[in-house]
């Protein structure tokens, strides 16, 4: 058992050693992410037509999901659209 155990070890740190991206090294960038789908309005938006009022509270819904985004520190946004 502690053969095996110290050939973990050491296979561990050879492993660091030969691909250091590995170790736990914090990123100078992070990438965060979210989607969102209009598709059978799953995401948004939660009302559908075309009049005016509906498209402005269309708008209205999707900065607050922006807003809302941004203050939780995310930095992409896929929007799916068909």
């Amino acid at each position: 058992m502690k053969k095996g155990i110290l050939k973990f070890t050491v296979l561990l740190l050879a492993m660091m050693i030969a691909f250091p991206s590995w170790s736990a090294t914090t990123p100078k960038r992070e990438y965060r992410s979210v989607w969102i789908t209009t598709a059978w309005r799953m995401c948004w938006p939660t009302e559908y037509g075309t009049s005016t009022s509906v498209a402005t509270s269309q708008k209205n819904e999707a900065i607050k999901y922006l807003d809302l985004l941004k203050e939780n520190g995310f930095n992409c946004v896929y929007f799916q659209v068909r």
